[in-house]
């Protein structure tokens, strides 16, 4: 569903990305975990079309995304949820006009089929009879969890989550995680996350991919991961 050859990225003189291969099939869980500033949200951007590579291709579903027309890129886009780091909610907006934003932007539904995409988007997401409440009343678990119905109401084939459960409490976090366990048993999305919390990464993925100075350091399953004799991934591990 995603591949990513050889890709670079730098800003500046700051080489983020350097040459990065890397493949997340269709209804894969991936998780890809890495010290601060190593690169993971410029990874996801990337995979959304937001950022372009200095070097390299970067395929989704057979699509090279650096060859594509814009319209091309934001037909591509509607396949993609998207949670990102501090759930990005808009605080003039309500609960349900916030989780139907990206379908009211294409203007592909009426108002009634909006409003029952919220309603069922955010029951999914455990957050029944919502839909009138503005962010301000919400807590931040329960941020998150708008956000996560808002990725769901475009119905994507893929979500990425970006730093899922940072700033949550320990009981907020968790519920988080089940709701993505949930969601990937469920509608089989191919999901991506980027984080660097161990214990979320390991109730969320499957596979596991690990960004060290610019480079996959290490690409596998839990199993092979805890039994790797690389220093430097049992370091990171043994610190998180």
């Amino acid at each position: 569903m995603i591949r990513l050859e050889k890709v670079y990225k730098s800003f500046g003189t700051n080489e983020v990305l350097k040459g990065i291969d890397l493949e997340i099939n269709s209804g894969d869980s991936m998780v890809i975990f890495g010290a601060s500033g190593s690169g993971k949200s410029v990874m996801l951007k990337l995979i959304m079309g937001l950022l372009k590579p200095d070097e390299g291709d970067i395929y989704i579903d057979g699509k090279n995304i650096n060859e594509l027309k814009r319209s091309e890129l934001d037909e591509l886009r509607t396949r993609f949820g998207m949670l990102f780091q501090g759930a990005a909610l808009f605080d003039s907006m309500t609960v349900y006009e916030n989780v139907t934003l990206g379908r009211s932007e294409h203007g592909d539904m009426s108002k009634q089929d909006r409003i029952e995409c919220a309603r069922r988007n955010l029951e999914m997401v455990g957050l029944a009879g919502t839909e009138y409440k503005y962010p301000a009343e919400l807590s931040g678990g329960m941020k998150k969890r708008v956000g996560l119905a808002r990725a769901l109401c475009m119905e994507p084939e893929i979500i990425l989550y970006d730093e899922p459960t940072t700033g949550l409490d320990p009981v907020s976090a968790d519920k988080i995680n089940d709701l993505i366990i949930e969601l990937r048993d469920k509608l089989n999305i191919t999901s991506v996350a980027v984080t660097h919390d161990i214990y979320s990464a390991f109730r969320i993925g499957r596979r596991f991919a690990m960004l060290y100075e610019g480079n996959i350091r290490f690409d596998g399953t839990k199993e092979e991961m805890e039994s790797s004799d690389d220093q430097v991934l049992k370091d990171f591990l043994s610190h998180h």
